[in-house]
């Protein structure tokens, strides 16, 4: 083996680098050595007697997922998880991302000690089998975007600039290939290059351990090659490169240096994928000649062998891999590994509290000490600098996006004008007091509708991008929840204006400027509310359940705001619902707002106008003795109450997917 070339900040040998360039040659760009080495060696990863089990739901129990794995992921390799559909491939994966962290029970160590969670996130990254990126922007803005959240404030403001004006970026996007579509957004660029995207923003900040799950799925022969390329080059320069794939081909199999295979939940082989062959002739089930040993163990693996049946057979593997405890097959195994007994090893359960046992030194982290914590704000940079740059990432989707912003605004244009047809000059005639009545109503329910179910609709698509880029610590919960809700501030306020506008004016209301600005602050808190809903069902459910829940919820708040049952009216043990309904509060403050406030006696041009006098129309509905700062508080606490329990509800689902 040739010497190191650098000191123990550096760990990558010559004999690598040569390796790295000659693997380069299937890539877009042949011989391009990606110069941004990793700054220490990856932690042994290991795993003993891992169990996962998921419930099936209401009196059906659980299903184990895993059953009692072991295993071993030695430093710089790549390596692959395999196995038939359903074998658990990409589970194990999430538990040892720390993805999923429910119904979880085993060891997990980090350099043969307990792995601690957040330490253990912040020198890893997670690209799962979906490729999670933001549609609207360019491959140039994404990086940028990303090296803005994702590199450390212990980077030096020189160093970040750099990093920022390109020159890192433009060296990971030529390494993958991608300088030539800087400009392009990624819902135009094909499979392979949102994979390698995937890829390119997570080497912004340089992991040492990636995961990713099937990053050969809906690729073609090509690409898979040029990913798989990319991948051994960088676990070459010194990373851990773990990724699930289903059933590799003769090609793409031998370029993987460790090979984990998984049956119904259990290890039948773990080892270089050059000792797969000897390890099935030494069980008794030989591979036969010219046959891929990848396609083969499958086979086995499915029960389609016809040498024995399933069950014998994958026994008969995983007693010979002792579930993945045995490292005879490994190409160099570690000493370390072969010197100490596998019990003796894994005799302190992994944890992952807080708290860092007693002698525990975290090189990774350059963290030594007893008792000590670790941080739970695990991502990089401030939470101002997060907001900073989620605000400009939203700012460029809401220009670039022709539904959530332009179709809103031309939408409140064209019901505005509609509604201002229908009810023309009917705020001013005392022969239409109960058409305009009406047409208070129809607003409200205008208002409440379109802007909860766009959110309804748009939120949860969100939801699995949030997921990632949560999940690798770009950027903190509480930083994304302040940044969606700035930014869908000005629109949703815009379009209200407009509508507000028009069909007051159509309608002619009373043109006096207290009435007007309150009609239309009422308007606004009105639309924040139901904004605001709208964030609390997309938090909780999916598209689909989320257009279901969202009139299902409407109705009784509209039964309950007053309109063709009036409050008086309604039974006392219903009364409490009225206090809920915002809607309640709502029409009251438009009502009180257009005929409250002792608005003078209204013009009549018919024989007889029984709401001539305003305060009639008042006693009539049961608004008489209302008072207009009460509706106005009301609405404003549903707008801050609903928004910090979506917060709470989003932050709930999120720990639920784990």
């Amino acid at each position: 083996m040739a010497a190191e070339v650098a000191t123990d900040d550096v760990w990558i040998q010559q004999e690598d680098l040569q390796q790295v360039a000659t693997s380069n040659n299937n890539l877009t760009n042949p011989g391009k050595v990606f110069s941004r080495k990793p700054l220490k060696k990856p932690p042994l990863l290991e795993f003993e007697d891992l169990r996962y089990t998921v419930p099936l739901g209401l009196n059906r129990g659980s299903k184990q997922i895993l059953k009692n794995v072991s295993g071993s992921f030695l430093p710089g390799s790549l390596v692959a998880i395999m196995g038939p559909s359903g074998a658990g491939k990409s589970s194990l994966l999430d538990i040892l991302t720390g993805y999923k962290v429910t119904g979880v029970k085993g060891s997990i160590l980090s350099d043969r000690q307990p792995r601690v969670l957040a330490a253990f996130r912040r020198i890893s990254c997670y690209i799962q089998q979906d490729d999670r990126l933001q549609p609207l922007l360019t491959i140039q803005e994404s990086m940028t975007l990303a090296a803005n959240l994702k590199l450390s404030t212990e980077v030096s403001p020189k160093e970040k600039q750099r990093t920022v004006n390109q020159e890192l970026i433009m060296e990971i996007l030529e390494t993958l290939g991608l300088e030539n579509h800087l400009h392009t957004r990624a819902s135009m660029l094909s499979g392979g290059q949102r994979k390698r995207l995937s890829i390119a923003l997570e080497l912004i900040n340089n992991p040492l351990i990636m995961f990713l799950d099937e990053p050969t799925t809906g690729l073609d022969s090509s690409s898979c090659t040029q990913c798989m390329q990319l991948l051994r080059s960088l676990a070459q320069q010194g990373r851990t490169i773990v990724c699930t794939i289903h059933q590799p081909s003769a090609s793409l199999f031998a370029l993987f240096s460790h090979v984990y295979v998984l049956a119904e939940g259990r290890c039948i082989y773990q080892g270089a994928n050059e000792k797969l062959v000897p390890f099935l002739d030494n069980i008794g089930l030989p591979c036969p000649p010219y046959n891929n040993p990848a396609d083969y163990v499958i086979e086995l693996a499915c029960g389609d062998s016809e040498s024995a049946s399933n069950l014998e057979v994958v026994n008969k593997m995983v007693l010979g891999t002792e579930n993945g405890r045995n490292i005879t097959w490994f190409k160099n195994p570690d000493p370390l590994m072969v010197s100490i007994s596998r019990s003796n090893l894994f005799a302190t359960k992994s944890s992952d509290d807080d708290d860092v046992p007693t002698g525990f030194c975290n090189r990774l982290l350059a963290f030594c000490g007893a008792g000590k914590k670790i941080d739970h704000a695990v991502q990089e940079t401030s939470q101002w600098n997060q907001i900073k740059v989620l605000l400009t990432r939203g700012y460029i989707k809401t220009k670039r996006d022709g539904t959530l912003t332009y179709m809103r605004l031309f939408v409140n244009i064209i019901v505005g004008v509609m509604l201002g047809c229908l009810f023309w000059s009917s705020g001013n005639q005392g022969s239409r007091v109960m058409e305009n009545y009406k047409l208070l109503f129809s607003i409200l329910i205008h208002l409440m509708m379109t802007t909860m179910m766009l959110t309804i609709l748009t939120f949860p698509m969100e939801m699995s991008i949030l997921l990632k880029e949560h999940f690798n610590r770009w950027y903190s919960l509480k930083s994304y929840f302040i940044a969606t809700m700035i930014v869908e501030l000005p629109i949703v306020t815009l379009g209200c204006i407009f509508f507000t506008v028009i069909i007051y004016v159509m309608s002619a209301q009373p043109m006096e400027w207290y009435r007007f600005l309150m009609f239309l602050l009422i308007s606004l808190l009105v639309t924040y509310v139901a904004q605001s809903i709208g964030l609390l069902i997309g938090a909780l459910f999916s598209v689909t359940n989320g257009t279901f829940i969202g009139p299902v919820i409407s109705v009784p708040l509209m039964m309950f705001a007053g309109f063709g049952v009036t409050l008086r009216d309604i039974p006392k043990y219903m009364v409490p619902g009225t206090y809920l309904s915002y809607l309640r509060y709502g029409l009251e403050g438009m009502v009180l707002t257009i005929y409250g406030g002792g608005r003078e006696t209204l013009d009549c041009n018919a024989r007889y106008c029984h709401y001539r006098y305003p305060n009639k129309l008042l006693m009539e509905v049961a608004m008489d003795e209302s008072e207009m700062y009460i509706d106005i508080i009301g609405l404003v606490l549903n707008v801050i109450l609903l928004r910090v329990i979506a917060f709470f509800c989003l932050r709930w689902k999120i720990k639920s997917e784990r």
